[in-house]
């Protein structure tokens, strides 16, 4: 699934060889993370499964890479179709059930990342515009994230067409939900 020579979005279970691919995203991801200090290497494997275990282990159909030839990769997304059934993360990730009533109109969520030195270069837009055509075809009503009312991706995801907002207090400070419906407009 990528385009000509260069690079292009391909799925976890489209690598022959997906160790690279899963190098890359432990590298993107604490490269991305706000987090960066950590008691011990144990904590930040811990940090590290929190936020990828699930979506690598339940929904390996829905992680994407952005692969540059030869070898390389440049970005990730990790998805899932059914936030609902997500109950694991319910557990694991701080804050998740807070927008749980938005799910029936907004049922799958994603993580998107990029290395640093690609960002700004239309890549996690792709990643993104990959994974809501994916979810259109499947038939979902629409997809979710959810993010800091401050932070610097607002503006990213308001400008791919996550304009349903709604903000949450949580653990002293604020969460922002940003939806896109999927349903095809109505013309009348």
């Amino acid at each position: 699934m990528t385009g000509g020579g260069g690079g292009g979005p391909i799925r976890l279970s489209g690598l022959a060889d997906p160790a690279p691919a899963l190098t890359a995203l432990r590298d993107i991801f604490f490269e991305s993370s706000s987090r960066t200090v950590f008691a011990s290497d144990e904590d930040r494997q811990a940090f590290f499964r929190r936020w990828t275990s699930f979506y690598l282990e339940r929904c390996p159909e829905d992680v994407w890479f952005w692969r540059e030839p030869p070898d390389g990769f440049a970005g990730y997304l990790t998805g899932c179709r059914d936030s609902a059934g997500a109950d694991r993360l319910f557990a694991e990730v701080p804050g998740y059930a807070v927008f749980a009533g938005c799910f029936a109109d907004f049922p799958g969520h994603f993580h998107v990342n990029c290395r640093a030195g690609r960002r700004g270069q239309g890549l996690g837009a792709r990643l993104v515009g990959t994974f809501v055509e994916d979810c259109r075809g499947a038939g979902l009503a629409g997809l979710h994230l959810v993010t800091a009312p401050e932070a610097r991706n607002v503006g990213f995801y308001r400008r791919l067409g996550f304009t349903v907002t709604l903000n949450r207090p949580f653990a002293n400070r604020s969460l922002l939900f940003m939806g896109r419906s999927l349903k095809p407009e109505t013309r009348e």
